[in-house]
């Protein structure tokens, strides 16, 4: 790649000719009786790329879960200070339009239930069950909550749409991508 300031090279990921990709339909798994995200197929395709190249694992929501559901009338969390779709992260309830952190709230604001569930997965959910799947591994997590370069020894780099924004452009290693 093109010498960049400090060492860093500009590098397309597409340009390597092993890099893969993968799609699960998860639906299809789940009705089979699977659990979670982490199909026997993708745990595959994980544990072979990692031998040979850094992984990068796209997600497109941040925090630990995705959303915030009453159990009992189904009711989405938003933010209380904006409206926007909130997700639950390591500090609370974060809005993805506004930025705002708040506790999470004990009872449904719809309702006044305690059923609250998180639904779906957020990067750092994901970051968690990658780790406890693959301990031996190094995971790093580039998102909104996490920004900046992963580290050089990365081995799984779980990536939000800021990773593909701005720092892919200055990736110096070609990694396997795992959808």
């Amino acid at each position: 790649g093109r010498r960049r300031g400090d060492g860093d090279r500009r590098v397309d990921l597409g340009q390597s000719a092993d890099v893969a990709h993968a799609t699960v339909d998860l639906s299809t798994f789940w009705r089979g009786g699977g659990k979670g995200f982490l199909t026997p197929e993708r745990s595959d395709a994980i544990a072979a790329a990692s031998a040979r190249h850094p992984i990068i694992l796209f997600h497109n929501r941040r925090g630990r879960m995705s959303r915030i559901v009453c159990g009992d009338c189904g009711h989405v969390l938003a933010c209380p200070t904006c409206t926007g779709p909130a997700s639950e992260s390591d500090t609370g309830l974060s809005c993805v339009r506004c930025a705002a952190v708040t506790a999470i709230p004990p009872r449904c604001t719809g309702c006044g239930s305690t059923a609250l569930r998180g639904h779906g997965i957020g990067t750092v959910g994901m970051a968690t069950v990658i780790a406890r799947a693959f301990p031996a591994l190094r995971i790093a997590r580039v998102d909104r909550d996490a920004p900046g370069m992963p580290p050089d020894d990365a081995e799984i780099i779980i990536a939000s749409e800021r990773f593909t924004a701005s720092i892919a452009p200055m990736f110096a290693r070609t990694p396997s991508s795992v959808a």
